[in-house]
């Protein structure tokens, strides 16, 4: 069994990557537009399920665009599938030090997720207050 390592953040555990730093610059840098979905799950409680049914409904039920191996990730070449800032979004400067598996082998800049196209479907476990883009009134945080 691997051993699991955590990190503390925002006064929650989370996961080892997720540091304070990190949360802060995803507060400032993980801007939410109106037309975004977040799917916001607690951990291993059927994430990828929700994920699976919504990109399904996006897509008009198109099942060659699903890729349940890589948890429905996003792909560059059909511009479509989940992101999950925590894990994929990313700092230019900090490219050379990122993990290169699972869903760390996409890395979206800042800029490229702004310029995405269409409907983003985009995955947390963290409380929805917590840095995506929404005030604790649960507006958009512009």
């Amino acid at each position: 069994t691997p051993e699991l390592k955590f990190a503390k953040a925002g006064g929650m555990h989370t996961p080892f990557f997720l540091t304070h730093q990190r949360l802060k610059w995803l507060e400032n840098n993980c801007k939410l537009r109106n037309g975004d979905i977040v799917i916001c799950t607690y951990p291993k409680c059927g994430t990828t399920w929700a994920e699976q049914i919504v990109l399904l409904l996006l897509n008009g039920g198109n099942t060659e665009m699903m890729d349940p191996e890589s948890k429905n990730t996003y792909s560059r070449d059909q511009k479509f599938g989940k992101i999950w800032p925590l894990a994929t979004l990313v700092d230019p400067d900090d490219l050379p030090n990122r993990p290169k598996s699972g869903e760390f082998r996409i890395n979206i800049t800042t800029e490229e997720f702004a310029r995405m196209k269409g409907r983003r479907v985009l995955k947390q476990h963290m409380p929805r207050t917590t840095f995506l883009g929404q005030t604790k009134e649960g507006g958009l945080v512009k």
